[in-house]
């Protein structure tokens, strides 16, 4: 510590940071909180999925696919005009390459 520290802003510091640690480790515990009981209530209609003869297995893939189709179309719907409309031709010019390296990127 050097002589020029200001002992009272330090410590005013030290005070203010650790209040507001603590803030927000409450709101980390209450968001964790929420999410668990969201993760319990999903894993409740899987089981109920199960029961009925659903392949949960299968269902989870389903889900992740799809999930990852609207984030690859939000992507696309950000892009502007132009660069959609180029994207779309590119996309369009690889359809049927299935099985080479830039026709399976396409399919991914």
């Amino acid at each position: 510590m050097t002589e020029h520290t200001d002992m009272t802003a330090l410590k005013t510091a030290l005070t203010r940071i650790e209040k507001k640690l603590d803030t927000l480790d409450s709101i980390k515990g209450a968001y964790m909180a929420e999410c668990k009981s969201v993760r319990e209530a999903i894993q409740e209609e899987y089981r109920i999925a199960k029961d009925k003869g659903v392949m949960t297995r299968a269902l989870k893939e389903l889900i992740k696919v799809r999930q990852l189709q609207q984030s690859i179309d939000a992507r696309i719907s950000l892009l502007d005009d132009e660069v959609q409309e180029e994207y779309q031709a590119y996309a369009d010019a690889v359809a049927g390459w299935e099985g080479t390296p830039l026709g399976d990127l396409k399919a991914a």
